[in-house]
This record gives structure tokens, sequence and C-alpha cells, in this order.
């Protein structure tokens, strides 16, 4: 005959083996859950580092997170927070996407430009700088211009020369933004000086 100490007894181990089975159950598939998500962020760990610092930092945290949660035991919690965190690492996956896409586009229009400015600009410091030693020889200046203002559109030219090679280093050594910019700059020089000394605009 069973007592009511054992069948009290009985009914407990009954309800610790299915408590038991129940998180045996759910173990793996959390186990899993943490697996996937770390090689998910593995995997674009280095772009993330470039274009989201902040948001590959959290999803970190979110993943010590659910380590902790699976070091309690509490597979349940890692099981309903796992599908979150992948939307979370799909959504910094677009980013990255997005970030490239623009990055692609933004080095495609500087080389367009430069292509552009390393015909022009040549040309134009050929031009100023011829100009600029034959009145040196000469010292017959255009209207309006004397020996002293000839030496600031002399100093002027010199600087858009110098200007230029300091594009033409950057270039050299794949800086594009600093390429384009310092031609940019020497254009926009030789055009002043240019403009001082009555030269047209080549084309």
């Amino acid at each position: 005959m069973i007592t009511t100490g054992s069948r009290r007894h009985w009914i407990a181990s009954l309800v610790l083996s299915a408590v038991l089975c129940a998180c045996g159950g759910q173990k793996e598939p959390a186990q899993k859950a943490i697996a996937d998500a770390e090689a998910a962020i593995s995997a674009m760990r280095d772009e993330a580092g470039n274009f989201a610092p902040d948001e590959l930092k959290a999803l970190d945290e979110s993943v010590a997170s659910l380590k902790a949660d699976f070091g309690r035991n509490d597979f349940k919690a890692v099981r309903a927070a796992a599908p979150v965190l992948m939307t979370r690492v799909s959504a910094v996956q677009e980013t990255i996407a997005a970030k490239r896409a623009e990055q692609v586009a933004h080095a495609e229009e500087l080389t367009s430009s430069w292509n552009a400015l390393s015909t022009e600009v040549p040309e134009m410091v050929e031009a100023v700088n011829a100009r600029v030693n034959s009145l040196a020889r000469t010292r017959k200046f255009p209207t309006g211009m004397n020996a002293g203002s000839f030496e600031n559109t002399r100093a002027a030219a010199t600087e858009m020369t110098q200007t230029w090679q300091k594009a033409l280093g950057a270039f050299a050594n794949s800086n594009m933004e600093e390429a384009v910019g310092s031609a940019q700059q020497a254009k926009q020089k030789g055009a002043d000086v240019m403009s001082t000394l009555g030269m047209k605009p080549s084309g």
C-alpha cells in the first residue's frame, strides 16, 4: 500500500523529472541559437567594426546576455531573445551594405573628378607658369599691374604649382580625398592667377 508520504515523494520525483526533461529539451536549441548568433556576428565583424562599431558593440553585449541566461539554465529566455537578436544582426548587415555602397559611389565620384582635374590642371599650371616666366623676362606687365603686384601674382602661381604637386603626391599614395581636394585648390588658384594676368581659360 502506498502511503501519503510515498505518494508525495513519487509525485515530486515525477515533476522534477518532467522539469529536467523540459530543460534538457530546451538546452540544445538554446545553445544552437547562441552559436548561430555568434557565427553571424563573426562573419561581419570586420566590416561592422568599420561601418557600424556602436551597433557591433551592442550585438556583442546581447550575446553576452544570452550566455549569462544560458549559464543560469534559463534556456527559455535564450530562445525568446535569440530571434530578436538575429533581427538586429540582419539590420546591421543592411546598414553595412548601404554604407559599403555609399563608399563605392564616393570612390567612383572621386575617380571621375580626378580624371577630369588631372587633365585640366596640368594644362593650367603650364600655361600660367609660361605666362609668368615671360612677364618676368620682359617686365611688360598687363594693364593695371606693376612690379609689386606682379610678384604677388608670381607667388600665387608658385603656390598653385606646389598645391598641384601635393595633389600628385596624394594620388601616388592612393589618398583620393586629398588628391582631389588639392587639385581643386590648385585649379581655383590657377583660375585666380589667370584672371589677374588677363588670360582666358582653355577650352
